[in-house]
Parts: C-alpha cells; sequence; structure tokens
C-alpha cells in the first residue's frame, strides 16, 4: 500500500467514525490514490479484467470508449461513503 492510499484510508476511517474532513482534501486524497495504482489490473462484478490511466483530471478506462472526469469520481466516491455511514453500503 502506497503513502496516498494510506492517506485516504485514514481520512475515510475518519469520516466513517463521524469525524468532518475537508472536502477538498478528501478529493484529492483520493485522486493520489487512484494515480498511485493507475495501470494496475481490477475486475468487475463479472470478472472482467480492466485497468485505467489518469491523465489531467480525466480516467480513461481500458473497456469504454468515455472517460470519467475527476468531479464524477469524487461525487460517486462521497455517495458511496454516504451510503457505507447511513448502513446501507
Amino acid at each position: 500500500m502506497g503513502a496516498a492510499e494510506r492517506r485516504l484510508r485514514q481520512l475515510v476511517d475518519g469520516l466513517l467514525r463521524g469525524e468532518q474532513p475537508d472536502p477538498e482534501a478528501c478529493s484529492e486524497a483520493l485522486w493520489d490514490a487512484l494515480t498511485e495504482v493507475q495501470q494496475e489490473q481490477f475486475g468487475t462484478a463479472k470478472g472482467l479484467t480492466f485497468t485505467y490511466a489518469i491523465r489531467g483530471n480525466e480516467m480513461f478506462v481500458s473497456r469504454k470508449d468515455k472517460s470519467l472526469t475527476r468531479a464524477t469520481v469524487a461525487l460517486a466516491f462521497q455517495n458511496a461513503l454516504a451510503l457505507q455511514r447511513s448502513g446501507e453500503g
């Protein structure tokens, strides 16, 4: 686990304990962690493999012809955290 991933884990653990870190710090930590592990192989829920690359403020996934913006990734992350805090995730 790299430094960026450790920082992100610390922030997420704090959020789940009810702490309120700076949203911009969370967004930065998320993007740094994603950048740190780009080009590693991941799997979908159906077992299909993919990689991604970060270029500027966009994420390009190998299985898609489209990119995800940094803002979209940050919003999805915040939504996932909210679900986890509510016990639904």
